[in-house]
């Protein structure tokens, strides 16, 4: 059975078009991460991918920001986390539809990413699925920004839109507990899943 999701729905606009048609609307305003997130964009455009998904978001330390995203198989897509520059840890976790973990990876300094505060990860997957990214930043007890994007290859222009001329207003919803209840007619107590996470990570 599918796990049950939307119990809670956080409305946050994704928004597939650049900066600069665009008034950041969502979660918060950082003016500094957002920059970086076009220009790690603007790398990826020129390898013939596009904006998929896109969103800044409003996050507090240590307190994981789930993101339920459908993603299609064999298809190349590009997740890019830039989280704040004082962050002391950014991580970011990808699991499939059963709640299975397939990567996790914690942002390090390089030479490339000399502040540490962003993550890049390629992936295709397996399977068509209702996959989960878990977002995760830790800055004392501070709230701080964040910004999220997914894109796939240009091809799917003609699906969800030009990027260079129309917004594609999407809906996230906060993953929840899936439901055990085998048809008995009662209610039964949901078992762990991390699709459905409130606390703050220790």
């Amino acid at each position: 059975m599918r796990k049950l999701i939307a119990v809670f729905t956080l409305l946050f606009t994704f928004v597939s078009s650049s900066w600069a048609q665009q008034q950041p609307n969502v979660g918060c305003l950082d003016k500094v991460i957002k920059l970086q997130a076009e220009d790690l964009k603007e790398t990826f455009m020129k390898q013939d991918m596009v904006v998929y998904r896109d969103a800044m978001m409003g996050m507090e330390s240590q307190t994981p920001f789930p993101v339920a995203v459908q993603l299609m198989k064999g298809q190349l897509y590009q997740f890019i986390f830039v989280g704040s520059k004082e962050s002391s840890k950014i991580t970011m976790e990808l699991f499939d539809g059963d709640d299975k973990k397939l990567e996790q990876r914690t942002s390090a300094a390089t030479s490339s990413n000399p502040n540490g505060n962003y993550i890049i990860y390629s992936f295709i997957p397996d399977k068509t699925d209702l996959y989960l990214i878990v977002l995760t930043q830790k800055l004392k007890n501070k709230t701080m920004c964040g910004s999220f994007t997914i894109m796939q290859k240009g091809q799917a222009k003609a699906q969800i839109g030009d990027t260079s001329t129309s917004k594609q207003k999407q809906v996230i919803s906060t993953p929840q507990k899936k439901s055990t209840n085998r048809g008995t007619g009662a209610p039964s107590q949901p078992s762990y899943s991390p699709r459905y996470m409130q606390q703050k990570t220790r």
